[in-house]
């Protein structure tokens, strides 16, 4: 393949606080749902678990994303690593599901938000429904 160059890449500043953001958002995106794994394991080894289990899920993709971003610094992330290794099909494919990944793991926050919601007041299942779309509708915009 033909050699890249960085030169025409867009450079863009982002702040400490949005990359602490952005890095808690897609590793440990907080820690909802701990009720039932508190009552079901006990207090310390739910602390325990959220104390170590970000490190073992997360240590090995910050790795690959500082080895590939340092070797092949391009943007377009892990798509364009899929590209160059494998061919145009195959980075295809790493891109799109990697994205579909990332869609269908937000879409338990939608049940989350409503179950607290459902413990705050009573919901209806077609309320419940509704508040699941309210939270698409309000990070979508």
């Amino acid at each position: 393949m033909s050699e890249k160059s960085t030169t025409t890449l867009k450079k863009s500043k982002m702040s400490i606080i949005g990359v602490v953001a952005l890095i808690y958002s897609f590793v440990a995106a907080g820690a909802f749902g701990i009720e039932e794994a508190i009552s079901a394991s006990g207090p310390g080894v739910t602390l325990l678990m959220l104390l170590i289990f970000p490190f073992i899920w997360s240590f090995p993709l910050c790795e690959m994303v500082g080895e590939l971003g340092s070797i092949y610094p391009t943007e377009g992330g892990i798509y364009s690593w899929g590209r160059e290794a494998f061919g145009e099909f195959w980075g295809w494919q790493v891109g799109f599901w990697s994205g579909l990944t990332t869609w269908l793991c937000q879409a338990q926050y939608c049940a989350l938000i409503a179950g607290y919601a459902a413990k705050i007041m009573e919901l209806t299942p077609t309320a419940a429904y509704l508040v699941k779309i309210g939270v698409v509708l309000v990070f979508t915009a």
